[in-house]
């Protein structure tokens, strides 16, 4: 990439059959074994740059106010109480401790004037003790301050009429400020208010921008989540990837389903997630595909199931559009089922795809490769290669649809699954009904309620007999161990 050489090609080696092959040396296959253990992690800290997980390695979740508040005059109606009443109904439902850390105040919280030299603040009368109290709040809670800004003089809000600010020659100084003395972990970057020449360089200069800021902090440079709202610049292919962690697809998505399931359509010709998964310089880069609307009543619970299921196989963030101080207990377990949001955050950070879609039956099917998990004691390990599989009906009747293992194995990032399962039965888990569906051997035939998805976690077991990486190049073994988890070992 970049027009530099990459790495050379990886000669796939078969490991599961050189797991049976007797190695005539069995003292020196341990001490092999001890050895490569210790250069396989060296290498690991190496290219990853350090073995804590980074702010930005998972897809983010949290809360926004765009959609989960009432909008006045087309805006959010944010003010400081109502934050700090959804901070507390985010804790008082477990959704703080499910995961959904960051609460993102959108347009509407800023000033209609500025005093030089001290940052953009707060709306006096809508923030009475200033965002750096309502900052504290949240931290004082474990929660994440997020904000919204844009490259031009005025927000969204603002060029409407209602006059907010944005960030137009003040960039440095409001993100001194946000994040150097209120501590904001979130940065959405908006599009109002620009043209086409300034968004070729404003992107870039906020990132820069954030970097100082978080040099005078100490503190690390990827600890800030930012967001480019951009999406008619197409930032995965612009070269704007580089520096955002998150990139718009698309304009707001409508709280229906035959709404989502179109603009996902519309943004997948785009190939959005192309670049996006870790390995980027400041951590993992995700394609948000707009906030989930789950209990805003727009659609049924069947229909939310399956938009929170298509969010997590894509790898999107998962921001909440609902007011969760008066959400239902149905929505609240959509958005915290354990197993749904494990998918989500799969520490692989592989986004999912689209294998099949039937335009007869109105079905598709998406895979989504997952983290593998070794279980069992040292002498009898078991090595589960996973996946996750959607079955998305989007017609309005029941549908039965076989799935075999054969087409499930030809997508992209599934080598290893496709090795492990051609000789082994799958064991099939509805992460729904959070329960085993049971073990198959060439596929698993599954009935989908119409507007409905099913979502399984697909998993293959292989019992550890030997040392695979006996007389293998250390290239064979980093290219057979690495090859789906795509890191970049130059």
């Amino acid at each position: 990439q970049n027009g530099m050489e990459g790495p050379r090609p990886c000669r796939l080696v078969d490991l599961k059959n050189n797991r049976h092959h007797p190695s005539p040396y069995p003292l020196l296959q341990q001490g092999m074994r001890s050895w490569l253990i210790v250069l396989l992690l060296q290498v690991l800290v190496l290219s990853c740059g350090s073995d804590e997980a980074r702010t930005t390695d998972r897809p983010p979740l949290g809360w926004s106010s765009w959609y989960g508040l009432g909008k006045e005059d087309g805006w959010p109606q944010t003010d400081e109480r109502t934050i700090k009443e959804i901070a507390l109904a985010m804790v008082a439902t477990g959704l703080r401790d499910a995961g959904y850390t960051i609460l993102h105040v959108d347009d509407s919280w800023q000033s209609t004037t500025r005093e030089a030299g001290k940052g953009l603040q707060a709306d006096k009368e809508k923030f009475p003790n200033g965002m750096k109290a309502v900052a504290n709040f949240l931290h004082a809670r474990n929660l994440t301050l997020g904000l919204y800004t844009t490259p031009g003089r005025f927000s969204c809000a603002g060029e409407a009429g209602s006059g907010q600010l944005g960030s137009y020659g003040f960039m440095q100084e409001d993100i001194d400020l946000w994040i150097g003395e209120w501590g904001v972990g979130y940065l959405k970057n908006c599009i109002c208010n620009t043209t086409i020449s300034m968004r070729r360089t404003a992107y870039a200069d906020m990132r820069k921008a954030i970097d100082r800021a978080l040099t005078r902090r100490s503190e690390r440079k990827d600890s800030v989540i930012y967001e480019c709202s951009n999406f008619m610049d197409a930032p995965w292919r612009n070269g704007q990837h580089e520096y955002c962690n998150v990139w718009r697809v698309s304009n707001d998505v409508p709280d229906n389903f035959d709404g989502w399931n179109r603009a996902v359509d519309e943004v997948m010709k785009n190939d959005v997630n192309r670049v996006a998964g870790l390995g980027g310089n400041y951590g993992g880069r995700w394609s948000s595909f707009d906030f989930l609307q789950i209990g805003s009543m727009g659609q049924t619970l069947s229909e939310y199931r399956a938009q929170m299921s298509l969010w997590s196989i894509l790898a999107a963030p998962i921001f909440i559009g609902a007011d969760v101080r008066k959400i239902s207990k149905e929505a609240l377990d959509i958005y915290t089922n354990p197993e749904v949001l494990a998918v989500s955050q799969d520490p692989a950070g592989i986004p999912g795809y689209r294998i099949a879609r039937d335009l007869k039956s109105d079905v598709d099917l998406w895979i989504r490769p997952l983290s593998e998990r070794v279980t069992g004691k040292e002498d009898s390990k078991l090595h589960h290669q996973r996946a996750a599989l959607l079955v998305l009906n989007r017609s309005k009747k029941k549908r039965r649809m076989l799935v075999k293992w054969s087409e499930v194995a030809k997508g992209k990032g599934m080598r290893s699954w496709r090795q492990r399962s051609r000789n082994s039965v799958v064991l099939v888990r509805d992460v729904w009904k959070k329960q085993d569906v049971g073990r198959y051997a060439d596929g698993v035939e599954i009935e989908v309620d119409a507007h409905a998805g099913v979502m399984l976690v697909l998993q293959v077991e292989m019992k550890e007999t030997s040392h695979p990486f006996v007389g293998l190049t250390m290239q064979e073994i980093l290219c057979n161990t690495f090859e789906d988890q795509r890191l970049n070992l130059q």
